[in-house]
């Protein structure tokens, strides 16, 4: 008899956009692992699965119907004996946590955006969403007063001015004893605007997503700054923090994503292109953290 592949179980949600899911399957199979899909709707009935796999892939987009909810699936994974891929539950739910993300970046000396105090144009942030949920561009009082309104359960909100300038992100793969950063890439959109929902998960087809075209002090600069920001938040294995570069050239560091996009096009995958990784060898580097990971 030959000898039991390794097992992969991928925690997601039914019925999302996110299709992050796929690529894991598809690639950990490719490899010669034997890869499960657990939705996260019946994640306690799969507990055995996710207590003896090799390793679990969690990238859900809402448990219960809710974002703000999705720090409990990896609690629910690490309390059952599952060894996760990537941030842990502790980590990843600070990541979630906008507020928090950006208390521990900004003390660890890493550039964020200004709370807005006031100044127009800002950016309301609900907490605890993501992939560009709960996010408003307001250029006035009024519109700043309704969309508190709109998500006033949330009790605190995150208002920060609005950076004109570049749109930017920078993943990071952990493996082989080091950390790198990957090319800084470009999200190209119009002036004036931010990465909504609309563009991200709606058109169809997103905004172009480049390599970034930067000085070569100011790359590796943005390189550094996040890896102080992946090692202070306490990160591991991968990750990717969107970045907004003001027009005077100085990057402020806007969200952490413990979980990045792995899907085709996204920018992780096209950083990921950049430095030499394509699906198989980013999968086969993500999947070697089962060394890293010790039986419980």
């Amino acid at each position: 008899m030959g000898a039991m592949k390794p097992v992969l179980a991928v925690v997601h949600t039914r019925h999302s956009p996110c299709r992050c899911h796929e690529f894991f399957v598809r690639e950990a199979r490719a490899l010669g692992w034997r890869a499960v899909r657990v939705a996260v709707e019946e994640m306690a009935l799969h507990r055995a699965i996710l207590a003896r796999a090799d390793l679990v892939a969690e990238h859900t987009d809402t448990y219960g119907g809710r974002g703000d909810l999705r720090p409990l699936v990896r609690h629910f994974v690490e309390s059952v004996g599952g060894r996760l891929l990537g941030a842990s539950a502790a980590a990843a739910q600070v990541c979630d946590d906008k507020i928090e993300a950006r208390r521990r970046m900004e003390a660890a000396g890493i550039p964020v955006a200004p709370l807005a105090r006031g100044r127009f144009p800002a950016v309301v942030k609900r907490p605890f969403e993501h992939g560009s949920r709960g996010i408003a561009l307001v250029r006035d009082r009024a519109a700043l007063e309704r969309a508190c309104r709109r998500w006033h359960a949330d009790g605190t909100l995150l208002v920060e001015r609005f950076v004109e300038g570049r749109e930017l992100s920078v993943g990071l793969l952990e493996g082989g004893g080091r950390l790198l950063a990957l090319p800084v890439v470009e999200t190209l959109l119009p002036p004036g605007r931010t990465y909504g929902r609309a563009r991200k998960w709606l058109d169809g087809a997103g905004p172009p997503i480049v390599a970034a075209a930067l000085p070569a002090r100011l790359d590796s600069r943005i390189r550094r700054l996040a890896e102080r920001a992946f090692r202070a938040l306490g990160l591991r294995d991968y990750a990717r923090f969107d970045v907004r570069l003001s027009s005077d050239g100085t990057p402020c560091f806007l969200e952490a994503n413990a979980r990045p996009s792995v899907e085709e096009g996204t920018e992780f995958r096209v950083a990921a292109a950049l430095a030499g990784y394509d699906g198989m060898r980013l999968m086969s580097l993500l999947l070697a953290t089962r060394k890293r990971r010790t039986k419980r």
